[in-house]
């Protein structure tokens, strides 16, 4: 993914909390953001990059980690290529 991407996720996440010091490997929990809050965050980087997301929490729960922004991001990155792929 591009520098340039990463930074619009973070200036998506930044429109939604008010934390100036977010990066790839800030926790989401950290965030501030209920459950509501993070789904509507999904929703913005789905309409700012016009894919779908999908998240499987289990596996990073079964995995004892947390969801980091930079999950986020290779979310993002997946969608984005298999768009292109499709294309």
């Amino acid at each position: 993914m591009s520098s340039e991407a990463e930074l619009q996720i973070l200036d998506v996440i930044r429109e939604r909390v008010d934390m100036a010091d977010v990066g790839r490997h800030t926790p989401i929990g950290s965030l501030g953001l209920d459950s509501l809050g993070f789904v509507e965050l999904i929703f913005d980087l789905e309409e700012r990059f016009g894919v779908e997301l999908s998240f499987d929490f289990t596996v990073l729960r079964d995995r004892g980690q947390e969801m980091t922004v930079g999950d986020v991001m290779d979310q993002v990155r997946t969608s984005l290529e298999t768009k292109a792929e499709a294309a």
